[in-house]
């Protein structure tokens, strides 16, 4: 008899903010006092691995998005914020991609890069940005050294507009 894999738990949906995510195993809620200021853009979510020192948050962006021109300038410029900020910025990869069904369809950047801490030590990263009318939403998800984890690439690839039940 082969054994069979089991399923994966039911993602995570945030009806208020019209995402969803898997939570890989080991992963929950941080005491808020572990987490840094955000100001602007607003948190919205946050996960974090004790064992692994990850952290995971979605931010919420206002602003105009129109979804029909997410082109490559927008992306550049999305990409110049993350490079003005992070000491020794390097890309590791980035893609646009479009996200949910027919007409609820949503244009979504990956973006994927390694730089250094406030510590100086070496952190990769992972980002989604997700553009809907009015507003993107970004998880962006630290895993410390020079490669991300499994479960970083698992939050980042299952992070999408929730469709309805």
């Amino acid at each position: 008899a082969s054994a069979r894999a089991k399923p994966p738990p039911p993602p995570y949906v945030d009806a208020r903010f019209s995402f969803e995510v898997r939570i890989p195993p080991g992963w929950s809620i941080p005491p808020s006092p572990t987490l840094p200021p955000f100001p602007r853009p607003a948190l919205v979510w946050a996960l974090h691995n004790k064992k692994t020192r990850e952290l995971a948050v979605v931010t919420r962006v206002v602003g105009p998005t129109d979804l029909l021109h997410v082109d490559a300038s927008v992306l550049d410029d999305l990409e110049a914020q993350f490079r003005a900020r992070a000491s020794n910025y390097r890309r590791v990869s980035r893609r646009r991609l479009d996200l949910g069904a027919g007409r609820r369809r949503h244009p979504a950047l990956d973006l994927w890069f390694s730089a250094r801490d406030g510590n100086k030590r070496e952190v990769s990263v992972g980002v989604r940005f997700i553009f809907f009318p009015g507003y993107i939403l970004a998880l962006s998800v630290d895993s410390p050294g020079r490669r991300s984890s499994r479960d970083a690439k698992q939050l980042v690839d299952t992070f999408r507009p929730s469709l309805p039940r």
